[in-house]
């Protein structure tokens, strides 16, 4: 969570004193490389600021309040954006036991709702879930909670600025449902293929890793000479970058020639687009398990 001004300058204040003498302008005649090197050791992390003037309040009070910048949103996540070991544990095999052991680990009294959402009775489905909680714990829910927010809270501004207790601020770039901005969902399922054999061994991955949809969305495959790229593969990132230019020029990033990306927030059963081969928008099969996880972080 971000920390006030006035504490997050005393960790800035140690940070100097740990690598300089007395002076802060020891610190701005350093090499840049020394300054890497010391911010690599353990202690040395600078904490996020409510400095009043990039970010006045949390994240979670703008949002709640609807104070967040009115325009649509394009926004997802991956299909394996992290590995089954980070909730396995290092050497643990994705068996039923070592899964479930895993889970009420992480959910204690809540471990049973928690396996009713990420099953692992087989060793196959105790992989796919360990992968699956893997991806939601690190990006997956994180992102679900912010495309949520975002595509709901205007409609709570719009009633503050009718009460006078803010200013109305205009909705830019078009609206989702009652004049909220839009939010286009995606979940890319493409994973990168084989390696080039004179690059490499590695076969095709098992599902999109965290950060493969850049190079395809920006077009830069065919300067990636790394993996074994097919037109499968070009198909996807000639689809996904002409949703991503129609986004930029218009806010929208439907267009000639695309599959239809409603908005979720439309009224339509909050769908999802699902990015591959075949590109297509379906309804959101896992908002029930995001629900739960809501539930759970917010016991914290």
């Amino acid at each position: 969570m971000p920390m006030p001004l006035a504490e997050a300058e005393r960790a800035g204040e140690a940070f100097v004193m740990s690598i300089a003498d007395t002076e802060f302008s020891d610190v701005r005649a350093m090499p840049a490389a020394r300054l890497l090197e010391a911010t690599s050791r353990p202690g040395n992390r600078f904490p996020i600021a409510i400095d009043g003037y990039f970010l006045p309040k949390t994240l979670t009070e703008i949002y709640a309040s609807g104070q967040q910048a009115r325009v649509p949103l394009l926004a997802g996540w991956n299909s394996q954006e992290s590995g089954a070991g980070s909730v396995l544990g290092r050497g643990n095999d994705p068996t039923p036991e070592n899964y479930t052991r895993a889970v009420r680990d992480i959910f204690k009294d809540l471990a049973d709702e928690a396996l009713q959402h990420y099953p692992g009775k087989t060793n196959e489905e105790a992989q796919q879930s360990a992968t699956d909680l893997a991806g939601d714990r690190f990006i997956g829910f994180g992102t679900w909670k912010w495309v949520t927010l975002h595509g709901s809270a205007a409609a709570r501004a719009e009633s503050r600025a009718g009460s006078g207790e803010i200013s109305p601020e205009p909705l830019r770039g078009g609206g989702g449902a009652a004049g909220k901005p839009p939010v286009y969902r995606y979940f890319y399922t493409r994973p990168r293929p084989a390696m080039r054999p004179e690059k490499g061994t590695a076969g095709a991955a098992a599902g999109a890793a965290h950060s493969a949809e850049i190079e395809y969305a920006l077009g830069n495959l065919s300067t990636n000479e790394v993996y074994a790229w097919t037109p499968d593969d070009h198909k996807v990132s000639e689809t996904f970058q002409g949703y991503i230019v129609n986004f930029v020029k218009t806010g929208n990033p439907n267009g000639a020639g695309l599959p239809e990306w409603p908005a979720a927030n439309a009224g339509t059963g909050t769908p999802v687009l699902r990015l591959d081969v075949v590109t297509k928008a379906e309804p959101d099969r896992y908002r029930e398990r995001y629900l739960f996880l809501d539930r759970f972080y917010a016991r914290k």
